[in-house]
């Protein structure tokens, strides 16, 4: 029965992806599969095999932009001949399987990584740097600079307390009637009472 070793690691990743080029360093992945699990893994779309070699040969193909046309002699492309070489990568591939996510539907979109998946996106916040910076009275007139860097520090406040309160203006816009002291709604008008 034949096994196949299922890497976790960051440089077969890499490779199995495309941004980085066969053969890849000793790792200490200590998972095996057997075969047939392997092959279900890959058609799934859970696993992809691994890529021993990859080279990139190059083929003489019809030119993108003039198309072979005889009349054009100037082509930026082909340089009038009507022909450009358009290299091709070819991989060979192993019985090992890397884990990686699944292709997206749309081929132009880019492929997510099990590797990039396990990191935490960062966002904007306010971070301790930025208050101390903004509130604290250590700073003096002898260093102009730290005067700019306290106003930009509170003006990322403001603007981080400003889109806070936009967010939740935008979660309770609609939920509130119109004061109307006739049909008796409204925040000033209605206590409660059934209609």
């Amino acid at each position: 029965m034949s096994v196949s070793r299922v890497h976790t690691c960051k440089d077969q990743v890499k490779i199995a992806e495309g941004s980085a080029w066969p053969p890849a360093p000793k790792c200490r992945c200590r998972k095996f599969v057997s075969l047939q699990k392997a092959t279900k893994m890959v058609k799934l779309g859970e696993a992809s095999w691994i890529v021993t070699s990859r080279t990139e040969e190059g083929q003489e193909i019809l030119c993108r932009l003039c198309h072979g046309d005889p009349e054009v002699k100037k082509c930026a492309n082909c340089h009038g001949h009507g022909k450009e070489i358009a290299n091709e990568t070819v991989e060979e591939f192993g019985n090992d399987l890397v884990l990686v996510s699944r292709p997206p539907a749309d081929k132009k979109e880019k492929k997510r990584s099990s590797i990039l998946s396990k990191k935490t996106p960062r966002t904007a916040t306010i971070e301790i740097n930025h208050i101390e910076n903004a509130y604290s009275d250590g700073l003096t007139k002898a260093y102009p600079r730290q005067w700019d860097k306290k106003n930009e520090a509170r003006d990322r406040i403001e603007e981080y307390g400003r889109l806070g309160r936009e967010v939740l203006a935008d979660l309770v816009k609609g939920y509130e009637p119109e004061d109307d002291p006739d049909s008796g709604t409204g925040r000033n008008f209605d206590y409660g009472r059934s209609i």
